[in-house]
């Protein structure tokens, strides 16, 4: 089954069910982009979902995994989350 459109996923879209399941990592996994980064929304999302403001991470920690960070990549950041 094909995707109707590459930004739908099931973390960013609740609708979207491809095959009923979906874990709570594929979903954040499924949003990033072709080079595994999430949007800053997406960011946010996934930080707020969790307690915690990107942005306040982000500034905390900023000279410690500053490319994480960055780019926003959606595995550095579940790892960083626990996941």
């Amino acid at each position: 089954m094909m995707r109707p459109e590459a930004t739908a996923s099931c973390y960013t879209d609740p609708t979207y069910l491809p095959n009923m399941i979906c874990t709570y990592e594929d979903s954040v996994l499924d949003a990033a982009d072709e080079n595994g980064n999430l949007s800053y929304t997406d960011a946010c999302k996934l930080f707020a979902e969790h307690g915690e403001s990107f942005d306040a991470v982000y500034e905390d920690n900023h000279g410690v995994s500053w490319v994480a960070l960055d780019e926003r990549n959606a595995e550095a950041l579940l790892a960083w989350l626990g996941y």
